[in-house]
Formats: structure tokens, sequence, C-alpha cells
């Protein structure tokens, strides 16, 4: 969290992309995580730290002095611009939100990296398919196709507010395959590639919550 001025705040917003509109409540914008990481970024005083020396000292501050656990750093030469922290229990797509006062003004800004709460998933194993589309009712309620185009490599695309968790298992080994986003909508796409013949596709969902133990 990132507070901007001693006020209460009396409601939340989801905190949208400039022109971006949050029609559905339930489709939270938000941002992916691949390294156990997020960065805050003032886009005025950010975008001056464009320097391949300002990239390496960020880069040097959090791969040898690290992000701390449930904290933060920042930028070394400008903490004020750029403020670097774990994002939680790790890897996933998180919301961010505006807390906003009376007047509508922003007093904080938070990415809620669910710590409170643990997800509930429900997973299915398919085989690749050679050609065409597979069907399954989870990935048809949940908004995600996988397919195979006859000119393309295998790929699992989804559109809506739940990003699944996908492996690709092959023998022992199980192999966690990244998303690439759109930049123009909340599309992802799980490139799988080429499979060895005996590679299996493992998708998970998130479908509930439960209470986290401990932190």
């Amino acid at each position: 969290m990132i507070s901007f001025a001693d006020r209460p705040v009396v409601r939340w917003e989801p905190a949208a992309f400039a022109g971006q509109e949050v029609a559905d409540p339930d489709a939270i914008p938000g941002y992916g995580v691949d390294a156990g990481t997020g960065c805050f970024a003032c886009a005025d005083r950010a975008g001056a730290l464009d320097t391949e020396a300002d990239g390496e000292a960020l880069l040097d501050r959090v791969l040898n002095t690290g992000v701390p656990t449930w904290s933060a750093v920042g930028h070394p030469s400008a903490p004020e611009a750029v403020v670097v922290f774990s994002s939680g229990w790790g890897d996933g797509f998180y919301g961010s939100w505006w807390g906003l006062d009376d007047g509508g003004e922003p007093v904080v800004l938070i990415t809620d990296f669910d710590v409170l709460t643990l997800p509930v998933f429900e997973t299915f194993v398919i085989d690749a398919p050679s050609r065409g589309s597979v069907s399954h009712p989870l990935l048809d309620r949940m908004g995600g196709a996988l397919w195979r185009p006859w000119l393309g490599a295998l790929r699992l695309v989804h559109r809506g507010p739940s990003t699944p968790r996908v492996r690709v298992l092959s023998g022992t080994d199980a192999t966690v395959v990244a998303p690439s986003w759109s930049n123009f909508s909340q599309d992802a796409t799980f490139p799988l590639g080429a499979l060895a013949p005996d590679a299996r596709v493992e998708i998970a969902y998130i479908v509930g919550q439960r209470a986290a133990k401990s932190l």
C-alpha cells in the first residue's frame, strides 16, 4: 500500500488503466506476476529513470539486496519514483485498488495479494490435441480455449477474470507455462509450443477461497 494523504477512505475503486472501463464488477483489472515481485511506479518520475544505469541500479538492488518478504524497497536513486515489493504468497494475477476520500480524491493505492486467503483450485489434465480445439466443462465455464491452429503451435487462450495455472506434465516433470498479456484487452495466452509425445496439459482454475492458517 502507498498512502498519499492522512484522510479516511470512504470507498474503494478498481485501479484500471487510463481509459479502461470496468463494466463487470467481477473482472478486476490487475497485473500478472511471474517472479514473485511487483512494483508501483510514478508515471511522472519513473519516466526519467529510463537509462541503462538506472535499470541496472534497480536490478542490482532487487537481486543482490533482495526484497524482504512482506516488504518493499525503493529505487536506490529515486525511491519516490519506483517501489518494488514481494507479491505475497508468490506468482499470480493480482488486482489493485484506489482508496478514495469523500471528495473522490485518492488516499491510498493498494495491490491485494490475497495473503489472508488461499485459493481453492479445480484441476483437470488432458491430452494435447494434434489439431483443432478441446472442449471441457471447466474451460467453457471459465472462459478458456485450448486449441492448435493449422499453421500454429498449441496454445491456451483465456478470456475472463480468473487466470488459470497451466503446467505441462511429461514423465515426472511438471513445467509451469507463463502467460503473455494482450496490450488491448485482458486476454492471456499460454504458448504451449511443441510437446513431447507423452506430454499432457494440466489446467487449474481458482473456483473459491479458504482462510489462510497463518502468515
